[in-house]
């Protein structure tokens, strides 16, 4: 990407102020507490110890992600329940609780306990800037079986605290796993949106939620997935009704694609949509523009 494309993001376009603090090279700095606030375009702030890669990202784009964000935005409407699985400091439940505003549930799941007490400050603020959506947050990781397991802290990890993956027990940092169907008598029938990445650990977390799945329980889910299409959690997804598309980055606003055609952009994390609804959704992205930013 060059320098000029760089700064024709929609992200700096939509939002000038960005682009001109990007020119200026100004950065957020801690406040007396040590901790950095990082604006959102939702009138609220995400709370972090440390400007980490994702950290950066946020402070530079006042979005992380931007194409998960917009189906956050395309595919949740007020009232709805939605998931956030590997939730890290929170951006993504951030996200889903100004997308639900006047009503819904937002459950969110962090084993790392570092991370989890910065999206536990986060959830507290969604709470208290959209009063009508209850928020719970759990330090727990969703697997295919309960009780502990070791999270695996890479070299890296300080500088991009979304690396962490789940080992075998006794590696690690010791965590609680649990079943997401577990929780379906709490979380109800019917979830609009679970986003996941959980760094290599979503077939055995979906696995885990098989009840759920068989029942249709969850109309989208939205994940981060590396590997090429298809392979076990696509063909997982596939095997419970779900069809599967490619979430990308148009000039114009997001698109649906095929999942087997070559990503174009070697910049920006591989996402997909899988979905029960697919007229839903289709129509969902018809639409140009980037509604998460206002436009």
């Amino acid at each position: 990407m060059t320098t000029l494309q760089g700064l024709l993001k929609p992200e700096y376009v939509l939002q000038p102020k960005r682009f001109w603090r990007r020119l200026l090279g100004r950065t957020s700095r801690p406040s007396t507490d040590g901790n950095y606030s990082l604006g959102l375009p939702w009138g609220v702030s995400l709370q972090v110890r440390r400007l980490d890669e994702i950290c950066r990202t946020i402070d530079l784009l006042g979005v992380y992600d931007l194409v998960v964000t917009e189906a956050i935005w395309r595919l949740v409407r007020p009232g709805d329940t939605t998931l956030d699985v590997g939730a890290n400091v929170g951006y993504m439940t951030l996200a889903m609780s100004a997308r639900l505003a006047r009503g819904g549930r937002v459950f969110s799941f962090e084993p790392h306990p570092e991370l989890f007490g910065e999206l536990a400050r986060n959830a507290a603020t969604a709470r208290e800037r959209f009063a009508g959506v209850a928020v719970r947050v759990l330090r727990e990781a969703l697997s295919d079986s309960s009780g502990t397991v070791g999270l695996l802290i890479p070299d890296g990890f300080e500088d991009n605290r979304g690396l962490a993956s789940l080992g075998d027990a006794g590696e690690g940092i010791t965590v609680i796993a649990r079943r997401l169907d577990e929780y379906s008598d709490e979380i109800g029938p019917d979830v609009a949106l679970m986003k996941i990445d959980v760094e290599g650990h979503e077939y055995a977390a979906l696995r885990g939620a098989s009840s759920m799945l068989t029942r249709g329980t969850i109309r989208h889910v939205v994940m981060e997935d590396h590997r090429a299409y298809p392979n076990e959690v696509s063909e997982l997804l596939e095997s419970h009704g779900y069809d599967i598309f490619s979430l990308e980055r148009a000039p114009l606003g997001p698109r649906l694609g095929n999942p087997r055609r070559p990503r174009r952009s070697g910049w920006e994390a591989p996402s997909l949509l899988a979905t029960l609804r697919t007229t839903e959704a289709v129509e969902a992205f018809r639409v140009p523009g980037w509604r998460a930013l206002g436009a």
